[in-house]
């Protein structure tokens, strides 16, 4: 227990309308944190309530002097309780919770050890206590984030989680309001390079009141928040563009290399007396010459070793053309696509191989 006496923690819950259950959790959050944290302090956001809850807090307030009130004259929404927590917090780390009693702070014994070896402890809900149509939406919402931002959690918006402040302070400002404020947190973490522990946390049922989490209403904000968050992540900041950055010079010099194909093979036929097939030879091997060269030079910049990575580089594209012709076969014969719409995906998906057996072979150190 010694390396938690020598901790400093910040603790906050956001409440709305949680009449029920704020005084039992502020009461035991103060016990576990009075008999085990050198030094803290307990943030209490209310959100707008329109209950008892900021009475009760004020009347804990004046109990236990640990305890600060943050208050929102109106209900902003979960994600902009977090970032008045966060904002609040003064202390080298930060951990919150909900304030609906379905975590047990005692388990903060089990996160409190691993954030000397990680950045942030983010928890996993192991026997979640929640009906069939939130885990079903649960289960969606963790593949959908995989998708569109690459992020793999087992469970993104389990309320228990640990930080240090300074990931926060270098992955603010936060734009979310809602129920994306843990994907946008977790996301800006993750491509900062801020490391990432996930441990299981037991989770309780409700005793008292109701969640709104899956009301139809927050479901749907949440959705146009998810929107907003990939273009505002992905889009807006040019992070896809940069993360792609080596793709993308690929099929441009690709291009460029169709191009010059096309130019010397209409010059050949036309304005010599060589016939068509040895002229596509010529153009065709001219613009692999000349899409390796560029690759080399100004994307992958591999300028050792050429007369290597050229034969592989070749090799590649011979591999290449033998997949576009069973691709297209595939998809003309066999699913009677239109020819145009299956040359254009076996481009696609070419291209991709290609890039990346180039990236791995080709142009490997």
């Amino acid at each position: 227990m010694e390396i938690k006496k020598k901790i400093e923690l910040s603790v906050f819950f956001p409440f709305h309308n949680e009449e029920s259950n704020c005084e039992q959790t502020i009461i035991n959050a103060y016990e576990y944190l009075n008999n085990n944290i050198y030094d803290f302090e307990i943030i209490a956001v209310d959100d707008g309530s329109t209950d008892k809850t900021s009475q009760i807090l004020e009347t804990l307030q004046r109990k236990i002097p640990e305890l600060r009130i943050v208050t929102h004259q109106k209900n902003i929404g979960y994600g902009g309780a977090l970032q008045s927590g966060f904002e609040n917090a003064t202390k080298n780390l930060i951990f919150y919770t909900d304030g609906d009693g379905q975590f047990n702070i005692n388990e903060l014994d089990n996160l409190i050890p691993l954030i000397t070896d990680c950045d942030i402890v983010s928890c996993f809900r192991a026997n979640r206590q929640d009906n069939i149509y939130r885990l079903l939406l649960a289960i969606c919402f963790n593949y959908t984030i995989y998708i569109l931002f690459g992020l793999k959690l087992k469970d993104i918006d389990c309320a228990f989680k640990l930080y240090k402040k300074e990931v926060i302070d270098n992955t603010r400002p936060y734009f979310t309001l809602g129920g994306m404020i843990d994907t946008e947190m977790l996301v800006k973490a993750s491509r900062a390079n801020y490391n990432i522990k996930q441990i299981p946390v037991n989770h309780y049922a409700r005793k008292f009141g109701a969640s709104s989490g899956g009301n139809i209403k927050v479901v749907l904000r949440a959705f146009n928040e998810l929107l907003l968050l990939w273009y505002k992540l992905n889009i807006k900041n040019l992070y896809l563009i940069k993360k792609y950055k080596k793709f993308i010079i690929y099929c441009s010099i690709g291009l460029i290399g169709a191009i010059v194909d096309f130019g010397i093979f209409f010059g050949l036929l036309n304005y010599t007396n060589i016939n068509y097939q040895l002229s596509n030879i010529l153009s065709s091997s001219t613009g692999i010459l000349n899409n390796f060269l560029f690759n080399s030079f100004f994307n992958f910049k591999k300028t050792n070793q050429l007369g290597r990575r050229l034969i592989f580089f070749y090799a590649i594209g011979l591999l290449g053309i033998v997949i576009s012709s069973g691709l297209l076969f595939i998809g003309v014969d066999s699913f009677h696509m239109n020819p145009l719409i299956a040359k254009l995906g076996t481009v696609i998906i070419v291209a991709i191989i290609q890039f990346n057996l180039n990236k791995k072979i080709t142009f490997k150190n």
